[in-house]
């Protein structure tokens, strides 16, 4: 199936969200590494996109996200 059938045109993904220890962390190496832009964000969330207007990825921080046993 290549890139022009009429698969990829009709797949929509949602928003993923990840639970990470620093979300502005992440966000950083995510605008860093991937060129996602930031956008705003409520409840501690920090929330990117590929292309400025629709969310792609929210990071959340919690404190027990990068917990290791």
């Amino acid at each position: 199936m290549g890139t022009s059938d009429g698969f990829f045109t009709t797949l929509r993904l949602a928003e993923l969200t990840l639970r990470v220890a620093d979300a502005g962390r992440v966000a950083s190496f995510y605008e860093d590494q991937l060129g996602l832009q930031r956008l705003p964000g409520r409840d501690g969330h920090v929330r990117l996109s590929a292309n400025g207007r629709e969310s792609l990825c929210r990071a959340r921080g919690h404190p027990k996200a990068g917990a290791r046993a």
